[in-house]
């Protein structure tokens, strides 16, 4: 099975684009994915599919969490979109 993670920039800082553009690769996927961001989201009108996993890293720098996945072989590939990473 495909594995697809995302480590997207979604603080203040950054805006919207990061997190817009993600999504909309997210929609070739048929699969979960596992969704590892700067901070929780709180905006209702963003649209993730039903079986999508959300992972907050540490800071807008931390990869700790998606490293610790992608060491036991939970993710297949990683897209990343953020300046801090």
């Amino acid at each position: 099975m495909l594995r697809v993670a995302f480590r997207v920039s979604n603080e203040n800082n950054s805006g919207r684009g990061h997190l817009s553009r993600c999504i909309a690769i997210r929609k070739y996927f048929s699969e979960h994915a596992i969704w590892f961001l700067d901070k929780p989201i709180k905006d209702l009108n963003i649209k993730f599919k039903k079986n999508d996993k959300f992972i907050i890293e540490e800071s807008i720098e931390s990869i700790d969490n998606l490293e610790k996945f992608v060491l036991e072989k939970k993710i297949s590939f990683i897209i990343v979109d953020s300046y801090n990473i």
